[in-house]
């Protein structure tokens, strides 16, 4: 698609020759081309439209360049599920800032959306949670307080990769108590790899393992790695 594009130039383009162009870069994390076919667009006097400017901020965000990605999301315009899709791609990309940047740049990008009216989904919620890893507390604080995320697989998993790479005893009971919501659901085997972390009992990790092939009709042996290996480490220390 992109060296389609580059073939094109001279030719009346269309939004359906900018929108693939620009999709091809956020797969193949070319955050660059896709500014620059965006602006090539608007010299064209082609008006981006919002599937545009979401695609170019997730490939600045897969891209690392969470700076652009901001300044992107800044700039950009759209429908309210376009909007809702930027907000997500643009706080996903204020991780790769680092540190306390993170998670105080995710808040203010959320912040900012509320006022702005944009519906924040689980997906949104989801990216803000990502940008807190250190800072478990406030990820459980957001957790609580939005019921939408207590009924949700994919931010409880988020919350519990964020105590599990705490060592607090704090944060080992907060990720228990996210497995309590999680188990009503249909956890994953991410979901039961970050909770075999937090148990301390040898009776707990053979229940835990227990659960794991009852959910997925798997026999032991055949589980992955990744979920059975923290369990059985708890088993030997037992």
């Amino acid at each position: 698609a992109l060296q389609l594009f580059s073939c094109l130039r001279g030719v009346a383009l269309k939004a359906a020759t900018f929108n693939p162009a620009i999709s091809a870069c956020e797969k193949s994390h070319q955050w660059l081309t896709a500014q620059h076919i965006l602006f090539a667009a608007g010299a064209r006097c082609w008006e981006p439209s919002g599937v545009s400017w979401a695609a170019t901020i997730s490939a600045c965000e897969k891209g690392g360049a969470w700076r652009e990605a901001l300044r992107a999301f800044q700039a950009s315009a759209g429908t309210e599920e376009e909007r809702t899709f930027q907000c997500s791609a643009a706080i996903s990309a204020a991780c790769h800032a680092g540190g306390v940047a993170s998670w105080s740049i995710a808040l203010k990008l959320l912040q900012h959306c509320q006022l702005q009216r944009i519906v924040a989904t689980e997906v949104t919620f989801s990216s803000v949670l990502e940008a807190f890893t250190g800072q478990w507390e406030a990820a459980i604080r957001i957790i609580r307080g939005q019921r939408m995320l207590q009924s949700s697989i994919v931010a409880l998993n988020t919350a519990m990769k964020v105590c599990s790479f705490s060592g607090a005893p704090g944060a080992q009971k907060a990720l228990l108590w996210l497995w309590a919501s999680a188990e009503q659901l249909q956890p994953t085997a991410v979901t039961y790899s970050y909770v075999a972390s937090a148990l301390r009992s040898q009776h707990d990790s053979v229940r835990l393992l227990a659960g794991v092939r009852q959910r997925f009709l798997l026999d032991i042996k055949t589980i992955s790695g990744q979920t059975r290996r923290p369990a059985e480490r708890k088993c030997k220390r037992g």
